[in-house]
């Protein structure tokens, strides 16, 4: 009786935990429709109930720290998958996801550990092999993701997509012989890979192989035409041939579709100003219109060159000088003196106030007031040089012509500061008028 009792009560309890476990397999495989559905939300609540029944359930929480990661919760994710972690250490996709949460947070650092723990565990997984290459890449550190393809490449050697991942590599760490090579290798696995092609010409134009980065980048524009890097870089090609006229139709076009960038602006002003410069053997009427009209085409494209970036002394410089070819003589001057001011350091006052001080005190004195006559030039609003000049005529070099003129000068300014220096001044005129 007591044996029979037993056995019944057995029965009960494995159909009541199985009756759990079909519960929590039933609602996972919901909670799995979810997350394909992105409802992210409903997921967790789901998910929640089961781990407040069993919390140390792996798969709860590792699709816990999934939805959280699809509401880009990335914390919240991270504290969910650490949990699950610390309960199987080896879980890759756990260790994976951790990495993914990182990555979302800019914390390369960190993800970078993670895809490593994840790739020692299992290197042939291509996918992680992939985001530790990435996160590499991200880093900087373009030879260590660079090892990463080339192991991937021994399992697959026909993958294009690993020889072009080579080629950026190489072309990133200056390689670019080697570079051309993996993407060459890449265009014959994929010969319709327009992208790869361009890259090929961007690094035939670094290296001066204009005729075959001209090759390169129109196998692309016929795949791609709209491409505006695409086009841009066919200018640039031509315009380092000296094709000037043909290179201005493809910055237009470039302009076309959408940059208006400070620089495209400047290439483009760069070419209508060396048509416009252009040597004739004869100079008719027609042929001044044009090169007036280039002329102004070239003003117009440095000056939203400027407006875009007024920091470029080289676009301030052409400017100038755009507008000085068609008489906007005003224009003319402030665009070059734009240009002196950037092409000159900003505390360049400062550099000859210490060289003079350090000629005065060397018994240098013709080169000290050279200097400060210099300070004075970039800082004008800084008239105490005019003093200070005196002061050397008067104490140092004894000539009291030129120091009273100095010191006469400097009380000539009708600032109202250097109250206590302009009294010195008085005084030291007093003196010299003694003598």
């Amino acid at each position: 009786m007591y044996f029979k009792l037993r056995i019944k009560f057995l029965l009960v309890v494995l159909t009541f935990f199985n009756s759990i476990q079909l519960g929590q397999s039933d609602g996972l495989n919901k909670i799995d429709l979810l997350l394909l559905e992105e409802n992210y939300s409903a997921a967790i609540s789901k998910l929640d109930s089961l781990i407040k029944v069993d919390s140390l359930n792996l798969k709860s929480l590792y699709k816990l720290g999934l939805a959280y990661q699809g509401l880009y919760q990335n914390a919240k994710a991270i504290n969910v998958l650490n949990k699950a972690h610390n309960l199987d250490t080896n879980n890759v996709n756990v260790i994976l996801s951790l990495g993914n949460s990182y990555v979302n947070l800019s914390y390369l650092d960190k993800a970078e550990n993670y895809y490593n723990l994840a790739y020692k565990k299992d290197s042939t997984k291509i996918s992680i092999a992939f985001k530790l290459a990435d996160v590499h890449i991200n880093g900087s550190k373009f030879q260590k993701a660079a090892v990463i393809y080339q192991k991937l490449l021994t399992h697959d050697t026909s993958n294009s997509f690993l020889y072009k991942k080579l080629g950026y590599c190489a072309m990133k760490i200056d390689s670019l012989n080697l570079s051309l090579k993996y993407y060459q290798k890449a265009l014959e696995l994929n010969s319709s890979d327009a992208s790869t092609s361009v890259q090929m010409a961007a690094i035939c134009y670094k290296q001066d192989k204009l005729d075959s980065a001209l090759q390169y980048v129109n196998f692309g524009l016929q795949v791609y035409p709209q491409e505006p890097n695409f086009n841009k870089l066919k200018g640039d090609i031509l315009f380092k041939k000296g094709n000037t006229p043909e290179a201005k139709e493809y910055y237009l076009k470039v302009i076309s579709l959408g940059d208006s960038s400070a620089q495209i602006y400047q290439k483009l002003g760069f070419c209508y100003y060396f048509i416009a410069s252009a040597k004739d053997s004869f100079i008719s009427n027609d042929i001044y219109r044009e090169k007036f009209q280039n002329f102004y085409k070239a003003l117009e494209a440095f000056e939203k060159s400027y407006q875009k970036e007024k920091d470029n002394r080289i676009t301030c410089y052409y400017a100038g000088i755009a507008n000085d070819k068609v008489g906007y003589f005003d224009k003319a001057i402030y665009y070059l003196n734009e240009t002196l001011k950037l092409s000159l350091p900003d505390n360049l006052a400062d550099i000859y106030t210490y060289l003079g001080r350090a000629y005065q005190v060397s018994q240098h004195y013709t080169e000290a007031i050279d200097s400060c006559k210099k300070a004075m030039f970039y800082k004008p609003e800084q008239k105490e040089f005019l003093f200070y000049i005196g002061l050397i005529y008067d104490d140092m070099i004894k000539d009291n012509k030129e120091a009273l003129k100095y010191y006469q000068d400097f009380l000539n300014e009708k600032e109202n500061t250097y109250a206590d220096l302009k009294q010195f001044a008085r005084e030291k005129i007093k003196a010299l008028n003694k003598r």
